[in-house]
């Protein structure tokens, strides 16, 4: 399966570039984006971007994971990433991050329904679970308003998370 772009009102979902590395480092590297997330590292790392895009293509391949870069239509800026790990699965993830310049706007909430309905068509997915810091309640209203309903809390440790914290987990039946 080809890798297709995905197209919703205000956004394009498209494969990453290499080209785009520098931008996901600036974007997803910034200290307020990081402390919202259990998997980005802050400081963020030269040449991580460079090794996370170029696993890109066999993950979608492999159907393991499909990873989109949100831009905006009107004008092609790169806005954040949206993806579906553990497609194989039957617990597929929901992850997401935006640039702090985009937040507020309903682009995470549009990309994740998209990107949800992709997968349910073009993978077979039945249900979808996602995950976030407890405290990032703005995570747990994106996926609220993607159709997740909250179904447990628990203290763990995930990611690049230095030390365990509440997550919120989080589930949708699809099928």
């Amino acid at each position: 399966m080809v890798q297709s772009k995905i197209e919703t009102e205000r956004l394009v979902l498209r494969k990453f570039e290499i080209s785009d590395a520098k931008h996901v480092q600036a974007l997803a590297g910034n200290r307020k984006v990081s402390s919202t997330t259990a998997n980005i590292p802050f400081p963020y790392p030269d040449g991580l971007a460079e090794k996370w895009i170029s696993n890109q293509p066999t993950n979608f391949a492999n159907k393991t994971v499909a990873t989109y870069a949100i831009t905006l239509k009107e004008t092609g800026a790169l806005m954040g990433c949206v993806s579906m790990v553990n497609l194989n699965s039957d617990r597929p993830e929901l992850g997401y991050w935006l640039g702090i310049d985009y937040w507020g706007n309903g682009y995470c909430t549009e990309a994740c329904m998209a990107l949800i309905d992709f997968c349910v068509v073009n993978f077979g997915i039945k249900a979808v679970y996602g995950k976030c810091l407890s405290r990032n309640p703005a995570s747990g209203k994106v996926m609220e308003k993607c159709g997740l309903t909250h179904i447990e809390t628990s203290t763990g440790q995930d990611g690049f998370m230095e030390k365990a914290e509440e997550i919120n987990v989080y589930s949708k039946v699809c099928a």
